[in-house]
């Protein structure tokens, strides 16, 4: 994609963090934006700062795990703007998670399923026809992490499965939009390389009550990224190192640019981690998590 300029984008999970950086970036290149998220507060200030500033927006509410809240973002979308050429399903939450699977409930399995593997699938099943249909330069963006689609984190099970799951469907879109010869072109983000500070880590504040996590669980009560490493760190013993959203807000967009399918800063202990698994995997050993990577 070369041209942005009155082009129109779609970002879920918009309100704030990754999503919210990207809008920036898009809307500094001429794109009109539509933004979405579950906290319509938080939206209606985001959006009422880029009207601030003259740009071209929108928000609309939406849950990612609803597929009819994403059928009618995209409905409304095309309404409003008449095309849609980049999709951004962004929408993400981190959980603290049982030492053990096992004991991991039901509930926070569901949950992550839910927003990273629905929220995803939700916004292709949305989007593809009308994209499809329109028949121009297009992108779809989904947003993964390294624990599941890379590596395991045995810390995050169900946030590694998430990923891992949402990083299966991106793959086999870009197979089949290649296969057609289409203009649609798929990609994948890896946020990073390092933690990226966003409300995210907070995302308890939006559990479903229906999937509220059981008495046994971790639940701490934090309302920062320094609050939650705090904690990991008493917890697991470790503190990552961060890297700002608008590092990867401008990955995204460099991304975008160059049409290319993976979109993954460069970091030399997970560049180890993964060609050790592949390693392992051809040559049948047991997998051995990385030092670097607890």
């Amino acid at each position: 994609m070369r041209e942005f300029k009155g082009k129109t984008a779609v970002i879920t999970g918009a309100a704030s963090g990754i999503g919210k950086a990207i809008a920036a970036r898009l809307l500094g290149e001429g794109m009109k934006v539509v933004l979405s998220d579950v906290e319509a507060p938080a939206l209606d200030r985001t959006v009422n700062e880029f009207l601030a500033q003259g740009a071209d927006v929108c928000g609309i509410e939406a849950d990612v795990t609803h597929y009819p809240a994403m059928a009618a973002l995209a409905e409304k979308s095309f309404a409003r703007y008449g095309a849609v050429h980049v999709l951004v399903n962004n929408a993400g939450v981190v959980v603290p998670e049982a030492p053990n699977l096992w004991d991991v409930s039901l509930n926070t399995f569901a949950w992550h399923m839910n927003v990273h593997f629905w929220g995803v699938l939700h916004g292709i099943k949305a989007f593809m026809p009308r994209l499809v249909a329109q028949n121009q330069e297009a992108a779809v963006m989904n947003v993964v992490a390294h624990p599941g689609a890379l590596i395991q984190s045995p810390i995050l099970p169900a946030y590694s499965a998430s990923k891992a799951a949402a990083a299966s469907i991106t793959e086999n879109l870009h197979y089949q939009l290649r296969k057609q010869n289409s203009p649609i072109r798929a990609h994948i983000l890896f946020p990073g390389p390092h933690t990226v500070p966003s409300n995210t880590y907070t995302a308890s504040r939006n559990r479903p009550a229906h999937l509220a996590p059981e008495p046994h669980e971790p639940v701490p009560v934090v309302k920062s990224l320094e609050e939650m490493q705090a904690w990991c760190l008493k917890t697991y013993g470790f503190e990552r190192p961060t890297t700002r959203a608008e590092q990867v807000a401008e990955d995204a967009f460099q991304g975008l640019v160059s049409g290319d399918y993976w979109i993954l800063p460069s970091k030399e202990a997970l560049d180890k981690a993964v060609v050790q698994h592949h390693e392992e995997l051809m040559a049948r050993r047991d997998p051995v998590l990385p030092f670097e990577m607890l």
